[in-house]
């Protein structure tokens, strides 16, 4: 990659605190990967290192750049909640057989607990998570800009949505437990409580900087030795958690005490898509838009390849339009593969339920996570207990399948006992 000026820069910065503005296409995954390599040649030791990325793909990727060209340099690469987990461990500030639950595992321990204290409100399980961690935040005396109570729209059933609260931290307590809002609480408790913490970094990345909540925030902030250097990149166009907390006003805000800096040039969308995506962002996000995009060079489309459609109807509708008057052109004229694009996969299970009514061939990629499907959940919770003899999560699975257990509830509290008694749950089966 030969870097334009505005990237060197970048790459180059060692000191003070910068917030970097980098839309989709501009070089940030190469940069974020450079800026590390960077650190590494000028003699930053990897252990006073971190670079926190949103997403296990984008940490995957770059750790695989930043390994492909310094074999074994021990840098930290991952999300904020492996971070924290790492943390945890490492202090020893939670039991080694301790096990994390996933999303889904934490909302069926939450239908649990509705039917164990007789629920009948309909607070949807995310709110009730935010709840949770809200209450627990509380009674560990957080500054109030970091609590996150969701919404009074939200909550159906106050005394109610408490009592299932109250019932899952009890569950999670007694079986060794965490859910991903416990490893942000944990550490931030600690490193709060903390008078003279020995976990300081000085050099510390962090991608997608619009999509952290105040607590995440606060965290990245205790981390940091005094004179840290701290480098965030964002996109204020992209701000898509939140529904979680996260506030883009807070990237804004901080450009009072960093310094600012813009990657403008876009070398991966066409100049014509940019000027429509530009006018429409400034239109919808006006008070949030820094600079505008530019494309690396000026293209002007085909007659007709670029088409704005405005349907005042419903999403069926709109397939339909899409299905039946613009998708026959585009595939008359197709040399390659042609894609819809939706917003969710409810959307694309609209469009395949049309394309299959006019026997369209297509592909649907789409739809539930795999991952979070029983039948891979199962087959994978084989192989944690293989690889881990201590996954409480996985052996719930185990017995419950396997064990004669009807319910996970019973094959937990039958795993919490054997693991209560000393017991080795791999020497029980063998």
């Amino acid at each position: 990659m030969i870097l334009s000026e505005e990237q060197r820069g970048i790459v180059e910065l060692d000191q003070g605190s910068h917030i970097v503005l980098a839309p989709p296409g501009t070089g940030k995954t190469e940069l974020l990967t450079m800026r590390a390599e960077h650190a590494l040649k000028s003699g930053v030791h990897s252990e006073h290192m971190v670079c926190l990325t949103f997403t296990n793909r984008a940490a995957k990727e770059m750790k695989e750049r930043v390994d492909e060209r310094h074999p074994g340099n021990g840098l930290f690469v991952g999300n904020i909640h492996r971070f924290c987990a790492r943390h945890l461990f490492k202090k020893k500030l939670i039991p080694r057989f301790a096990s994390l639950l996933d999303e889904t595992e934490s909302g069926l321990l939450l239908e649990e607990c509705k039917k164990d204290v007789g629920y009948n409100g309909e607070t949807k399980n995310d709110a009730l998570l935010r709840l949770n961690a809200y209450l627990v935040q509380t009674e560990k005396e957080f500054p109030q800009e970091i609590l996150q109570p969701p919404s009074k729209e939200e909550i159906t059933s106050p005394e109610g949505d408490r009592k299932v609260c109250e019932k899952y931290r009890e569950i999670k307590r007694r079986n060794v437990l965490l859910d991903y809002d416990d490893l942000l609480i944990d550490v931030c408790s600690s490193l709060r409580g903390d008078a003279s913490p020995s976990l300081r970094y000085s050099w510390i990345q962090v991608d997608e900087a619009q999509d952290l909540n105040p607590l995440q925030w606060e965290i990245i902030r205790l981390i940091g030795a005094p004179d840290a250097h701290r480098v965030f990149f964002g996109d204020c166009d992209q701000a898509i958690f939140s529904f979680m907390g996260a506030k883009m006003e807070r990237l804004l805000d901080m450009r009072s005490e960093c310094g600012l800096h813009t990657l403008r040039t876009n070398y991966r969308s066409p100049s014509y898509l940019l000027e429509v995506f530009d006018r429409f962002a400034s239109a919808l996000f006006p008070e949030s838009r820094v600079q505008a995009e530019a494309a690396a060079a000026t293209e002007r489309p085909e007659e007709n390849a670029l088409l704005l459609a405005e349907v005042n109807g419903t999403n069926e509708e709109e397939a339909e339009l899409i299905v039946d008057r613009l998708l026959p052109g585009l595939l008359a004229k197709s040399q390659g593969q042609t894609a819809i694009l939706v917003r969710s996969n409810r959307g694309a299970d609209l469009y395949s339920r049309l394309l299959q009514e006019r026997n369209r061939e297509h592909f649907k990629i789409s739809g539930q996570d795999l991952f979070h499907s029983r039948v891979v959940k199962d087959l994978l919770a084989f192989l944690f207990c293989l690889s881990d003899e201590r996954d409480r999560v996985s052996w719930f699975r185990m017995f419950r399948i396997f064990g004669g257990c009807d319910t996970l509830k019973e094959a937990r509290e039958f795993v919490t006992e054997l693991f209560a008694a000393g017991l080795s749950l791999a020497d029980v089966l063998h």
